[in-house]
């Protein structure tokens, strides 16, 4: 077979079978090690590679596609940089986009297929994440997950959906439908329940409450299940320039991050509105070529955050690590600044 045909058809292999591919011999080793595309990826988004295979969104997206989305840097979300890449649907995001696109809400996979009333054979075109243990939320609040949970885009589902019952008013209708059912037998469950405890005399087993139900008290639309689960189904992932043949994983504004980090602290006597826009622009990550631009305009720059002494920050446990370098820019007027206050 011709090695152009064999590297034709990795690109389309999905990411855990390539890798089974790779495994199986010397030889196809070193045929996938010579793929241009598997080679970049290894190098610049290794972790990556390694997290779509442990949380089997690998089998669910090829190599091509993967390594499409690793060559561009937009959110597709908002269209600034995106440090990130939410697995379900494989898109490239930001972190701010997290708490405003629906298209990044994710929920289990359970309490979506009761919400939409997704049969089989539908739910089956749902990509599932199997999130990991671990603590996950924000530096406001965070919770420690102990086990893994599968998960899915709600607004992926919801399109789903809207494709079934053809619209808004029909999904609801059909939940209503399915919550009676589910509260008509309910009682009837446990009922039996008791009834077997009973009869087995295996009373160590009987459950102290009725065992609940999966299903929300309302019909709910894809951005309006609960945020617990941020972040559980995104991962870091660094974009790759084909022009330059390097990668980036973002920078962020150090006049910003003083900005934010003298404030957290004290976030009580902090306006929300005001502590809302400094978090956004703590977490706004920029392309290093794209920074002059931002500094031109940055309200934090022009009060000259970025040379307040980090011996004077506050002490709290998320101050952000990394090394600070300088990027030449043009500042500008004062004759500007007058005119823009």
């Amino acid at each position: 077979m011709p090695l152009e045909l064999i590297y034709k058809i990795c690109l389309k292999l999905d990411v855990v079978t390539l890798a089974n591919f790779r495994a199986a011999s010397s030889s196809y080793r070193a045929v996938v090690d010579s793929v241009l595309q598997y080679r970049r990826l290894e190098e610049h988004a290794k972790d990556a590679l390694k997290l779509l295979a442990i949380t089997g969104v690998g089998k669910q997206y090829s190599l091509e596609e993967v390594y499409d989305e690793l060559c561009q840097p937009w959110c597709r979300a908002c269209g600034k940089f995106g440090a990130y890449l939410f697995l379900p649907t494989l898109r490239r995001c930001c972190h701010n986009c997290h708490f405003i696109a629906p298209e990044l809400y994710v929920a289990s996979f359970a309490e979506v297929i009761f919400n939409y009333g997704l049969p089989p054979d539908v739910a089956s075109k749902l990509h599932v994440v199997h999130s990991l243990a671990g603590w996950y939320g924000t530096m406001r609040s965070n919770e420690l997950w102990v086990h893994r949970d599968a998960l899915v885009s709600t607004y992926e589902a919801e399109q789903l959906a809207l494709g079934l019952y053809g619209s808004e008013a029909n999904m609801v209708r059909a939940f209503n439908r399915r919550k009676m059912r589910t509260q008509r037998s309910a009682p009837k469950q446990a009922q039996k329940s008791a009834q077997s405890t009973w009869l087995t005399g295996n009373f160590a087993t009987l459950p102290r409450s009725a065992p609940m139900s999966i299903a929300p008290a309302r019909f709910l639309f894809c951005r309006q299940f609960p945020l617990t689960r941020h972040f559980m189904a995104t991962i870091a992932f660094p974009y790759f320039d084909q022009s330059t043949r390097a990668s980036e994983s973002g920078v962020y504004c150090k006049a910003c991050t003083v900005a934010f980090e003298r404030t957290i602290v004290d976030m009580e006597d902090t306006h929300e509105l005001l502590l809302e826009i400094l978090d956004q622009r703590y977490h706004r990550a920029y392309l290093e070529e794209d920074m002059p631009e931002h500094f031109a305009t940055c309200s934090s720059m022009q009060m000259r955050l970025h040379d307040f002494p980090s011996a004077m920050l506050p002490n709290w446990p998320y101050h952000r690590e990394g090394e600070d370098f300088l990027i030449e820019y043009e500042e500008p007027a004062e004759e500007e600044l007058e005119s823009d206050s």
